[in-house]
């Protein structure tokens, strides 16, 4: 609480084992009082309902031990090749000590971390008058396989299919067969397409990278968290957010749109001042009147202040919500700019709804969960509603036509194939955005350091926009066509525990 204080924000927290079983089974991670508070509900309820064993062992059944693992017999199998009733005390205190970063005390990559801290582990035994026999970590051997390796990177889309599963169905009770989205071509390809740019990212001072590509029903085809599954398993795609400088500002112009105004209407570009704050253009000069699409193409920033005055800030964030934005969004004119941090996944699902005619989606991974019998226990369907006007898709579309055809993505271009998309720089070159879309697939990217440090000037114009231009020439002719619902609501699992006093979301809820 003190640090909390200190930082003005949800900085640090604490949670009882009942409390993260809670978050894991039926709530996101999301630092707000709103879901602490959820959080101990849930709790409370799962612990007049079950034992101290019970609720540990669920725990253990669902926490995350590193390398795409839930669940302790998984974490088991993967590591040491054996089962949980099997393993030795060595082995046992490994997994014991990968609960607090599964990533950091991983031992298949970072054996002597996690030597150090299973010696805490065991620590922490003797300090509470557990007796501990003899041992010997270095007897330890890790099981001869890569997490499986034929996937390859593809492990951040198969995490992300897993956190979905439990979202929609809870704790698996039985064997499943999940359908999902994914394209092995398309992966495939997309991994070549980041391979053959990874040496010029990291000579420019980045260490990281994310990438997805989607279909215009928001199913996820092919998906990068980072450079390497096996170095990093964080999913920058989902569980990170950065600024996103002017790859925000389709979202400014759309909602002026709406409002009725026209690609050619007018703008000037000279200096202003608000406050203290003198918004300023990339190459530092003013160009006087120009219309929209111009403005938008060359992505000035003073005339996108000076249109978000003109809109109205209410308006900007209505059209963020609209476009399935959760992220938090300050109430200011730099939101204009890109100010904001918002999810690779969220901002290319906004493009996604502009590229498939304003329809309403959601980002989806799985088309259909069943039974070894062939029990359909979710499936998916979609949204269909259409949330924005014909014409002011008509004039985004083509305002990000002219992005590529005469402005800053010109390097995105493709020969025979119309391609629309926007550009994205942040301060000191931090982060690097292009996202982007065909007849066929919208593709986000993002290029930067996890510290958040500077690049050595890249911008969205540059490798972002050659990345994408080599994934979508070589997958434009393999596309596939496929089809999920949203995860239940806080409410919905109260619900639930009236009805059954069951751990598994999926025992009181019906998804047809």
């Amino acid at each position: 609480m003190l640090v909390n204080i200190q930082k003005m924000r949800l900085a640090q927290g604490g949670s009882t084992i009942t409390q993260q079983l809670a978050k894991n089974l039926f709530l996101t991670n999301k630092k707000t009082i709103k879901r602490k508070i959820q959080e101990i509900i849930l709790a409370s309820y799962i612990e007049t309902q079950f034992s101290k064993e019970e609720i540990l062992e669920s725990y253990l059944n669902n926490v995350y031990f590193g390398s795409g693992n839930y669940g302790i017999e998984a974490a088991s199998q993967d590591y040491f090749g054996k089962s949980i009733y099997d393993i030795e005390f060595e082995e046992a205190v490994i997994l014991a000590g990968l609960l607090k970063a599964p990533t950091t005390y991983n031992p298949k990559y970072h054996k002597e971390r996690s030597f150090e801290r299973a010696e805490v582990v065991i620590g922490a035994m003797k300090d509470n008058g557990i007796k501990t026999p003899n041992y010997d970590l270095d007897s330890v051997k890790m099981a001869n396989n890569k997490s499986n390796p034929e996937l390859g990177n593809a492990r951040y889309f198969t995490d992300f299919v897993k956190d979905a599963a439990f979202g929609y169905i809870g704790e698996p009770k039985q064997d499943l067969i999940i359908k999902t989205t994914l394209d092995l071509k398309l992966q495939a390809m997309a991994e070549k397409s980041i391979g053959s740019y990874e040496k010029e990212i990291r000579e420019r001072e980045a260490n990281q990278i994310s990438f997805l590509s989607m279909q215009k029903d928001g199913a996820i085809i092919a998906m990068m968290g980072g450079f390497d599954y096996s170095e990093s398993q964080f999913n920058r795609v989902y569980q990170s957010k950065r600024q996103t400088g002017s790859a925000f500002k389709p979202i400014v112009y759309l909602a002026a749109l709406e409002k009725g105004m026209k690609p050619r209407d007018q703008l000037e570009d000279k200096p202003i001042k608000i406050g203290n704050w003198e918004p300023q253009n990339f190459d530092l000069k003013f160009h006087g009147m120009m219309g929209l699409y111009e403005a938008f193409a060359y992505s000035y920033n003073v005339p996108a202040v000076k249109l978000l005055q003109h809109i109205g800030i209410d308006s900007a964030i209505a059209m963020t919500r609209k476009l399935g934005i959760t992220a938090d969004i300050e109430r200011n004119l730099t939101m204009a700019l890109g100010s904001n941090s918002i999810s690779l996944l969220e901002l290319t699902n906004a493009y996604t709804i502009i590229a498939n005619g304003g329809y309403n989606v959601s980002p989806y991974a799985i088309t259909s969960i069943k039974t070894k019998d062939g029990d359909i226990i979710y499936e998916h369907t979609p949204d269909n509603q259409k949330i924005i006007g014909k014409k002011a898709i008509k004039h985004m579309n083509s305002m990000m036509n002219d992005v590529i055809r005469i402005g800053t993505g010109k390097k995105a271009q493709i020969d025979r194939i119309k391609c629309y998309g926007k550009t994205g720089t942040t301060q000191r070159y931090k982060d690097a955005w292009f996202i982007g879309y065909t007849d066929k697939l919208i593709t986000g990217i993002w290029i930067g350091n996890d510290d958040a440090s500077p690049t050595k000037r890249i911008t969205g114009g540059s490798i972002p926009t050659k990345l994408w231009k080599n994934f979508n020439e070589q997958s434009y002719n393999i596309t596939v066509h496929k089809r999920a619902s949203p995860k239940r609501s806080f409410w919905d699992v109260l619900k639930g525990f009236s009805n059954n006093n069951d751990l598994s979301p999926a025992s009181s809820t019906k998804f047809n």
